[in-house]
């Protein structure tokens, strides 16, 4: 899958397009280092207001937001520009009142590529994979910053909670939810 964004370097020096292409496709596990690198950076600078550099590190000593198994299955997407990770998203099959769901998680851009449609392809991406085997209903634990973009999505706040990060910390979450009606998504959603 590949989609047109903007180029947003700031001396604009390749003119050979004004766009430049986002490409997004299945990790492999040779990208774990870079996604993980990716994902700290992410929440260092997205995240700074709602989150202390305390709380940010030990979430990253306590949790692999790049496990080796969700990538080898073959559901972690990660999204490239110019052969760079720039985006990543990921989720675990999970059942709800015995039908199919899935959970989302490690939703990921890089600073310099918010507001900028990535994270949106890389949600509906990872939705419309999970569908492919009927997934129905969708949840995720948002960081308090993210949670105006999974509304945009669709996505509803069930509860708020928190991580458990050991030494008395905690990472607070607004758990999201979303439903689909049929095994596609609209293009409006």
């Amino acid at each position: 899958m590949t989609i047109q964004m903007p180029d947003t370097r700031p001396d604009h020096s390749d003119r050979s397009g004004a766009h430049a292409e986002i490409s997004i496709s299945i990790a492999t596990i040779g990208d774990a280092p870079a996604l993980r690198a990716l994902h700290e950076l992410s929440l260092v600078m997205l995240a700074a207001d709602a989150y202390s550099p305390r709380q940010i590190h030990r979430l990253f000593v306590t949790r692999d937001t790049a496990p080796p198994g969700m990538i080898a299955a073959g559901r972690m997407l990660v999204a490239r520009r110019h052969g760079f990770v720039v985006g990543s998203a990921g989720w675990e099959p999970r059942r709800f009142d015995g039908q199919p769901g899935a959970h989302l998680r490690s939703v990921f851009v890089h600073p310099l590529l918010t507001r900028q449609g990535v994270a949106s392809a890389l949600v509906r991406a990872v939705e419309t994979r999970a569908m492919e085997r009927h997934a129905i209903r969708f949840t995720l634990a948002a960081t308090v910053n993210a949670v105006p973009l999974y509304r945009r999505l669709g996505y509803a706040a069930v509860a708020h909670g928190n991580l458990d990060l050991g030494d008395g910390l905690s990472f607070p979450v607004v758990h999201m939810a979303r439903r689909v009606q049929s095994a596609h998504i609209d293009a409006e959603d």
